[in-house]
């Protein structure tokens, strides 16, 4: 045998590699997914199952966000974030703001899309109660 060569690190890495799966009995693996449906074919619900059939290819087809990342600005990487020098200013810009992060986003974290007035639902109230977008299924 060669120095620095330790079986039991063979042995272990070989017990490793042998092991299969099991199934445990009495354990919910996936209780975040409902059973009932299984896919997104099926969704009986047509305009829920289009909506999430949507989303999906537009998560999965890699474009970017709508939303463009934030640029914090050469002037403001040095006096504001490097030394400190500016401690008056108003902070109002997201890197300041101890709550605010925005390389941090949700999923649903954008604007609905906007539904034109001529697709709207007819018989709506002017005013408050108008529906100007189209609806979502993040919580359904």
């Amino acid at each position: 045998m060669s120095p620095g060569f330790n079986p039991d690190v063979l042995n272990t890495l070989l017990k490793f590699y042998i092991n299969t799966p099991k199934h445990k009995d009495g354990v919910e693996m996936k209780p975040f997914i409902d059973h009932n449906v299984m896919h997104i074919a099926g969704i009986e619900d047509k305009e829920r199952r289009e909506w999430w059939e949507s989303q999906f290819k537009y998560m999965y087809s890699g474009r970017p966000r709508q939303r463009l990342p934030y640029e914090v600005y050469h002037w403001e990487k040095i006096y504001k974030i490097d030394h400190k020098t500016k401690p008056l200013d108003k902070r109002t810009r997201p890197f300041e703001l101890p709550d605010v992060n925005p390389s941090k986003r949700r999923y649903d974290d954008h604007a609905p899309k906007y539904m034109p007035r001529k697709l709207r639902p007819e018989g709506r109230e002017k005013g408050r109660n108008k529906i100007n977008f189209y609806k979502t299924f993040y919580n359904t």
